[in-house]
């Protein structure tokens, strides 16, 4: 039979262990958000109609940040841009790629003079915005040659974003993520990408 004082060491070592259990616990789940978030997954919020309908204002969800770490970007990838002048974070897309030629003539992508088909947008949406072809979609610019490092994005909302043909190009450095799995709203979760 145990003593009051046994059982007072017993239940301080149970308590001790207990306490040690869960400050590893928070130790280990802080690691693991941590390393979660700095290298598989960063959070993003869409900030305003830019890339309408492919991403609507205030959805919510999580990038992908492996592409920073492996730098494999790809035309029309779906990427979060730093603009560092006004510290804000843009979602995009990838129009253009680094030493590339880009110009848009009656609402067509050209890339080093010949065209490139944009076979993401929605097009009941863009009829809805160019009164069913009456007004062009995306305005004629160009020819704009890019460097050995930049990277020339574009919104999916050509007459409500700004981007690349206002902010300049980004640098590969300038990227952040890519891709975004939408979680909130719930009924519209999804996975944006490339080309979609």
């Amino acid at each position: 039979m145990k003593t009051n004082t046994e059982k007072q060491k017993f239940n301080k070592d149970e308590v001790l262990n207990e306490v040690l259990y869960v400050f590893r616990t928070i130790v280990v789940t802080s690691v693991l958000i941590f390393m979660i978030f700095n290298f598989l997954f960063t959070p993003v919020t869409v900030d305003g109609p830019s890339m309408t309908p492919t991403l609507l204002d205030k959805q919510w969800g999580f990038s992908s940040l492996f592409g920073k770490f492996f730098g494999n970007y790809k035309r029309f990838d779906v990427v979060v841009v730093d603009y560092v002048e006004k510290d804000m974070k843009l979602v995009k897309r990838i129009i253009g790629l680094p030493g590339e030629t880009i110009e848009y003539y009656d609402d067509k992508l050209y890339v080093d003079g010949k065209y490139v088909k944009e076979t993401y947008f929605d097009k009941k949406y863009v009829n809805s915005q160019t009164y069913n072809g009456a007004i062009q979609f995306t305005d004629d610019f160009g020819p704009i040659t890019l460097k050995k490092n930049e990277y020339f994005v574009m919104g999916d909302n050509r007459p409500r974003s700004t981007d690349s043909r206002v902010l300049g190009a980004f640098k590969k450095e300038d990227i952040l993520s890519k891709s975004v799995l939408v979680l909130r709203p719930l009924g519209e979760i999804r996975f944006v990408g490339n080309g979609e």
